[in-house]
């Protein structure tokens, strides 16, 4: 009997073309808001995550007060944290401005002095690393910034930029837009500027307290505030605040998406009301208010799947246009299916909407005749 019910009810959302239509556009328009912010949180997930070091047993150096340390003191630093008993790897990353350009473009970039050290915990491979320390001259560009310095049919390795009035050439990209520019360390400071130290990482093996105490004295000589804490505390901290956005959007939005279905059963209940004659008959030879749903969520459904088939052109668009102002959609496995569980539970949601409608305005009486 099931198959009948199914049957009829795609029947009914082809003989009433218009009503199905407007239904499609108004689930089509409620469910945008929450497919856009879940497709640019997921982008602004993968970016976050790509901005943590790679590895077990790491720990950060917290203070409060910056900057934490100057440029002349942070290679000293790091190699007394990387020469204490237990630390595996030591790394102090920094960063500063600069005005950078290109034959075509010109514009304000960070500019990080890394080492191999802090690019193997950022997981660049090898063979990025070594075309990035084949000379003092090179450097290594995220995507992002490759997009400002040059046009899209220029291929940025090998070109010549200007950081600060020095010549550099990109050697390659760093595979994400975690990182900021990198150039090597040694190249020492340029001009008046120079590297301020954003975080210090060291990477222990073994009892970690006894490693920590000394890398604390260390860091004392320095600035007394200095704290240790594992870097995995550090991770959750900014993911926190990362969910707690999240959270916060995605209720507004789930408010969003449940005015819209208020709005759009309306259009639903009105297609009932003119099949009030074939639901008497259907009634009269032994329907019931089963058959009944099960036609009404066929319709639902049916309508939600043609709003999800328009939303991908939609949001590919609108991946490309944002992409153009900096904002990134991800459309990953990931996003797909949340869109797809997503557009199942507002397809049950609309039709249990419309059959309490139908309940509640004697709608359900009238069908039966």
């Amino acid at each position: 009997m099931w198959q009948y019910d199914v049957q009829q009810g795609y029947r009914s959302v082809v003989r009433h073309k218009l009503l199905s239509v407007l239904v499609t556009l108004s689930l089509l328009a409620g469910l945008s808001l929450p497919a856009v912010n879940f497709g640019l949180f997921s982008e602004a997930y993968d970016q976050l995550m790509k901005r943590f070091f790679i590895g077990d047993n790491l720990y950060r150096a917290e203070l409060n007060a910056a900057p934490s340390l100057l440029y002349d003191q942070v290679e000293p630093t790091r190699q007394q944290l990387a020469k204490l008993t237990g630390v595996t790897t030591a790394v102090i990353e920094g960063n500063a401005l600069f005005t950078v350009g290109s034959d075509t473009a010109i514009s304000q970039l960070p500019i990080t002095w890394a080492t191999k050290e802090l690019l193997t915990l950022r997981g660049i491979d090898q063979d990025l690393q070594a075309s990035l320390f084949q000379g003092p001259d090179r450097l290594l560009l995220t995507p992002r910034y490759a997009k400002i310095l040059f046009p899209p049919e220029v291929d940025p390795v090998g070109q010549d930029v200007f950081i600060g009035g020095e010549a550099f050439t990109v050697a390659g990209l760093l595979p994400h837009d975690g990182m900021f520019p990198v150039i090597d360390a040694a190249h020492g400071a340029m001009g008046s500027r120079y590297s301020v130290a954003m975080e210090i990482v060291i990477q222990t093996t073994g009892d970690p307290q006894p490693v920590l105490s000394e890398a604390e004295r260390v860091l004392s000589q320095l600035n007394p505030e200095f704290r240790w804490h594992p870097y995995e505390d550090f991770i959750d901290e900014q993911m926190s605040n990362h969910y707690g956005s999240l959270l916060i959007s995605l209720v507004l939005c789930a408010l969003l998406l449940l005015f819209t279905l208020l709005n759009t059963v309306a259009f639903l209940i009105y297609k009932y009301e003119k099949e009030q004659q074939k639901w008497a008959i259907a009634y009269t030879f032994g329907a019931t208010h089963e058959n009944l749903k099960r036609q009404v969520y066929t319709e639902t459904l049916i309508c939600s799947l043609a709003a999800l088939c328009l939303l991908m052109p939609v949001l590919w668009s609108l991946q490309k246009l944002l992409g153009r102002f900096g904002l990134g959609i991800s459309l990953s496995p990931a996003v797909f299916g949340g869109l797809i569980l997503m557009t199942a539970i507002t397809a049950g949601m609309l039709g249990w909407l419309a059959l309490r409608r139908i309940k509640r305005s004697q709608l359900l009486q009238a069908l039966r005749g």
